[in-house]
């Protein structure tokens, strides 16, 4: 590997943690609403990403409704199942702890992997196997206790919810992992916005309730930290390899963690503790896996 294309690797990575981190702060704004709805939550999520990958469009140029009829196709699809993914885990956050909830988030690199090796001939090798069987400890060791303290009906539908959107999610992944050789990040997260917003508004209107006070503020926080995840998660995808950087998505359950620390108050058990452990491993062993391959 040459000293160019380690440079661009380490962009890569570095753009999927601070997706992560955004995210993070997003799943914690969302929480912290729960008299908002869903319908609201996810359409000023995405009103705020649609006004600023415009004014990215504009500036450093491209297409916002694409290059090709290939390319929109591909882009609707992304944003069907990124629409689906973010409806399902918002509802599923009303109902899990930060925490937990960020744990089927970052779920989605175990699909993005599965599904590059069918769809996209990419290698499922030995380190990328061991890496996200940690990481799936890991995540399985910080939500156990969870698990083991509810089971009402509600949080048992969260669960089933929020591993549906990881799906979801990977599958929108995975569809901007081949847009990358079409389309800019602006444009994906353009469209995917649009769509987003134009499926949302009907629902928003008919809602009564307005959000109030520290909610308007908090909306903001949604959509702003969404959309920098977003563009962050989009370049990360455009420069790197889908089953290599996916994998990085997992530092998102330490941010989410450390989030519950300083902000709810939230002291981490052993199991989280341990769990964050496997997690770093996982990314350890991925990355350096892959070096060797190259």
């Amino acid at each position: 590997m040459s000293h160019r294309d380690r440079l661009i690797r380490r962009k890569a990575v570095l753009y999927m943690v601070l997706a992560s981190l955004s995210f993070a702060v997003m799943q914690s704004a969302v929480k912290a609403t729960p008299e908002v709805s869903v319908f609201q939550k996810v359409f000023v999520r995405n009103l705020v990403s649609l006004v600023i990958a415009f004014v990215l469009i504009r500036r450093h140029g491209g297409r916002p409704w694409g290059t090709g009829k290939k390319s929109r196709i591909l882009l609707l699809f992304r944003s069907l199942f990124g629409l689906l993914g973010v409806f399902l885990i918002f509802f599923a956050i009303e109902h899990l702890s930060v925490a937990d909830a960020s744990v089927f988030i970052r779920l989605c690199p175990f699909w993005v992997v599965l599904l590059s090796a069918l769809f996209l001939s990419e290698s499922l090798t030995i380190p990328k196997v061991v890496s996200l069987l940690l990481a799936s400890l890991g995540t399985i060791i910080i939500v156990q206790p969870g698990f083991a303290s509810e089971g009402d009906t509600a949080h048992i539908l969260a669960v089933v919810l929020g591993v549906i959107a990881s799906f979801c999610a990977g599958v929108a992944y995975l569809l901007v992992s081949i847009l990358k050789s079409y389309e800019k990040p602006a444009t994906i997260v353009f469209v995917f916005s649009l769509f987003s917003v134009i499926a949302m508004f009907p629902f928003v209107l008919s809602d009564e309730r307005i959000p109030q006070g520290d909610e308007v503020a908090l909306l903001l926080l949604i959509g702003l930290s969404a959309a920098a995840g977003q563009l962050f998660l989009t370049t990360s995808y455009r420069l790197g390899k889908a089953s290599e950087v996916s994998i990085y998505n997992y530092s998102g359950i330490v941010f989410a963690v450390c989030i519950d620390i300083f902000l709810f108050q939230t002291i981490p058990s052993f199991f989280t503790i341990l769990g964050a452990l496997c997690i770093t491993v996982a990314g350890i062993v991925v990355y350096y896996g892959g070096r060797k391959e190259n």
